[in-house]
């Protein structure tokens, strides 16, 4: 797999972009696509859980594949309560808003006063 991962590194501001290289084979470029339309849209029938567990299995820090899916049309991972729990949610895509690029981002990184990320986490 070929992605760039850019973290700027205040966190109050911070984005995560996975965004494919520049000479990334076809096939997986359709992989990419139906890859992000899930971590961006919202359906009926959603499988955006499956797509949060399996990347939860490649976090190299424990306590990060023991996050919980957040429970929200928005995909992410952290818990509910917005008062209490850290949260990360992927940009979302309405009919109203579109994106006109192939990158993953997740935009939405929430700390609260009781749990908060750090980058080592968020790397």
């Amino acid at each position: 797999m070929t992605y760039n991962l850019n973290i700027n590194n205040n966190i109050s501001n911070l984005i995560i972009r996975f965004k494919l290289d520049h000479d990334t084979p076809d096939d997986f470029i359709k992989k990419w696509i139906e890859l992000k339309n899930k971590c961006e849209t919202w359906t009926e029938t959603d499988c955006r859980k499956e797509t949060i567990e399996e990347w939860l299995k490649y976090c190299k820090i424990s306590s990060n594949k023991n996050l919980p899916f957040l429970n929200r049309c928005e995909l992410g991972i952290g818990g509910n309560n917005n008062l209490i729990h850290k949260q990360i949610r992927f940009r979302q895509r309405t009919r109203l808003k579109s994106f006109e690029d192939n990158d993953i981002i997740i935009d939405q990184i929430y700390n609260t006063n009781h749990e908060k990320w750090n980058l080592e986490e968020l790397r």
